[in-house]
């Protein structure tokens, strides 16, 4: 929860509504709305009815990976920090990563290698397999301690 921020609240039809000031706002896991807290009074959204629901700062900050077929290239444009670490620190190995911007404001771009963007999907483990993974983990535990 953020204190004194600026709450976002994009409805699935697409209406937008922004609230300023908000004091603290949340979800509780078991329940089925997003709430939050202006002027010591609690309002109350169902999730069904929304899309996003958070600070505003938030949803503007987006990533793009960007190429087309002609090029080797790709441009990624990011506030994403994570993402932003992982490619400065590997530009020491990599000559091929190229940092193009790096704002104040936590915009950054670089270019890479367009045979780097992959899509991965996750792994399905049936359960036998995850029975042995946790078979496996609990004796290195074991062993750990």
């Amino acid at each position: 929860m953020l204190e004194n921020c600026q709450l976002l609240v994009i409805f699935n039809d697409g209406e937008q509504k922004l609230f300023n000031d908000v004091e603290v706002y949340g979800h509780q896991g078991d329940s089925d709305v997003f709430w939050f807290e202006k002027d010591n009074r609690r309002c109350f959204f169902p999730i069904s009815q929304v899309k996003y629901f958070g600070a505003s700062q938030l949803y503007n900050k987006e990533t793009y990976f960007n190429f087309n077929e002609a090029e080797k290239e790709a441009v990624i444009s990011t506030y994403n920090s994570s993402l932003i670490r992982k490619l400065k620190n590997a530009m020491g190995e990599y000559a091929e990563i190229k940092l193009v911007k790096d704002n104040p404001d936590g915009y950054c771009e670089f270019i890479i290698p367009k045979k780097w963007c992959k899509v991965s999907f996750p792994r399905i483990l049936s359960d036998e397999q995850k029975a042995k993974m946790t078979e496996h983990l609990k004796a290195a535990r074991t062993l750990r301690w």
